[in-house]
């Protein structure tokens, strides 16, 4: 890793098509084993009345912008 940062000045880069990977040029893949359990949920804390619209609003312009993602899982992680 200390030999790519100096060949690329102590900088990396990537764009969001790349986010979350390294070139497998330079590190080789590896496994992480998880040990499987059952999701938990805490009960979602209520949206003031005086500013659900403008939440609702919020939510949606991120939704048609990509920021957010539909999801019915109860995690998720992109």
């Amino acid at each position: 890793m200390a030999q790519v940062l100096w060949l690329n000045e102590k900088g990396l880069a990537w764009d969001k098509t790349e986010k979350g990977r390294f070139c497998e040029d330079y590190f080789s893949l590896v496994k992480i084993l998880v040990q499987e359990y059952v999701p938990w949920a805490w009960k979602t804390l209520p949206i003031p009345p005086g500013i659900c619209k403008k939440v609702i609003k919020l939510i949606r312009r991120k939704v048609d912008s990509g920021v957010y993602k539909m999801s019915y899982s109860s995690y998720l992680s992109d």
